[in-house]
């Protein structure tokens, strides 16, 4: 598979599904695999942009699914890490990540659990002990 651009969003992002981040790219220790597809990854990263689920302490905005329900890695990750264009390029590309791989802050569990309600306590009391 070759790279595949989709968007904008409705914010006029771009998102690229990268090929060495698919399901079918060759194993690299160093970079984490979807297990869903592009046109889903963009959906996710929709969701994350059209609702400003952005960890500003690291400038990148996170993938997350209701309770994190959904497996989004080859290695059951439940989580993405969406990172903002670099040099030139106005276009974003995510990965799928661990929780232990985030350092999630007290207001960002806060914001998802209470004004997206898109996680539940026992989610976020997962999320702040790296258990996802």
């Amino acid at each position: 598979m070759s790279d595949i651009i989709y968007g904008p969003t409705t914010s006029g992002k771009n998102y690229v599904a990268l090929s060495y981040h698919q399901r079918t790219a060759k194993r690299n220790p160093h970079k984490s695999r979807w297990v869903i597809t592009g046109p889903r990854q963009y959906d996710v990263f929709m969701f994350s942009d059209d609702n400003q689920i952005l960890l500003k302490n690291i400038n990148c905005y996170i993938g997350i699914t209701q309770n994190c329900s959904t497996k989004l890695g080859v290695s059951g990750e439940l989580l993405a890490k969406f990172i903002g264009p670099s040099g030139n390029s106005s276009i974003w590309h995510g990965y799928p990540i661990l929780s232990k791989d985030i350092d999630f802050t007290e207001e960002f569990l806060n914001f998802l659990e209470e004004d997206l309600h898109i996680i539940n306590r026992l989610t976020r009391l997962r999320l702040a002990k790296c258990k996802i």
